[in-house]
């Protein structure tokens, strides 16, 4: 049988340096698809995780990369039930991160997560 409540997240790496899988966490829960150890400049990797079989928990986890001396971390939590699914996504040093394509409030949740380094404007 099949995970009935299920978070997909594309992480797409715009920083300019190659990101390395440092940490990978779910539970309540499991790994559909783990993430890559590596995600490449200008590349992008895609997971999903989800309840395990007859539980009436969703699935909640954390991922983290390494990369030019940052972190990266995406935390997210895809309740059953009422609970409103969260994902939270952050970036260390000269680094940023947004959300796109942002789809969670659904059995299969999904969304984008773009790790960037922005663009400085000389003044």
């Amino acid at each position: 049988m099949a995970s009935s409540r299920t978070i997909e997240i594309t992480v797409q790496n715009d920083t300019g340096v190659e990101l390395s899988l440092t940490k990978d966490e779910v539970g309540p829960g499991k790994w559909l698809n783990e993430p890559n150890k590596n995600i490449g400049i200008g590349r992008s990797d895609r997971w999903k995780a989800g309840n395990k079989e007859w539980a009436w928990i969703g699935v909640a986890g954390k991922v983290t990369y390494q990369g030019g001396n940052a972190e990266f971390t995406i935390k997210f939590d895809h309740p059953i039930g009422w609970g409103k699914t969260t994902v939270d996504d952050n970036a260390t040093g000269e680094y940023d991160s947004k959300q796109e394509n942002v789809n969670l409030q659904q059995h299969h949740a999904t969304c984008t997560i773009m790790f960037y380094r922005p663009t400085q404007t000389a003044e």
